[in-house]
């Protein structure tokens, strides 16, 4: 942390660049947010992404797998960039937030899309595959 404060410091960003501190009320921290960053080389399936969408917040995301397609639906809830070059990350920035109506397209269809990984859409999923188990008779004897 001590190095990311002085690399804002250094580059003069103070009145740009916000580091939050801890919090247990994420969704308020998201509310203050235009957008979130996943600037990860790897994740498995990190729950910050469908947070962000379930408050209306677009992801920009670099491909870090299989499972980012899975949650970030490419142009629609966000965008998924291919490149480690953070001037691809500000470009891609500077387009969706130039553009109010397809910004707020993009927050509208984040906000719909998270509803795929609501508790009653999890819980209906295993319901539905632990029914077909059943049905096809594979419970392990």
């Amino acid at each position: 942390m001590k190095g990311m404060k002085n690399f804002i410091h250094k580059n003069d960003l103070l009145s740009t660049v916000i580091l939050h501190p801890m919090t247990n009320d994420v969704p308020a921290v998201l509310n203050s947010a235009d957008l979130l960053l996943v600037t990860s080389v790897f994740e498995g399936l990190p729950l910050v992404t469908i947070e962000a969408n379930s408050q209306s917040v677009p992801v920009i995301s670099s491909n870090w797998g299989d499972a980012c397609h899975e949650i970030v639906l490419n142009e629609k809830n966000g965008f998924i960039i291919e490149s480690r070059n953070p001037e691809d990350y500000a470009e891609k920035i500077i387009e969706i937030l130039s553009n109010q109506e397809r910004y707020q397209q993009l927050r509208e269809s984040a906000y719909e899309t998270s509803k795929r990984f609501s508790a009653v859409e999890i819980k209906n999923k295993w319901c539905a595959l632990l029914e077909k188990i059943k049905r096809e008779n594979k419970f392990p004897s």
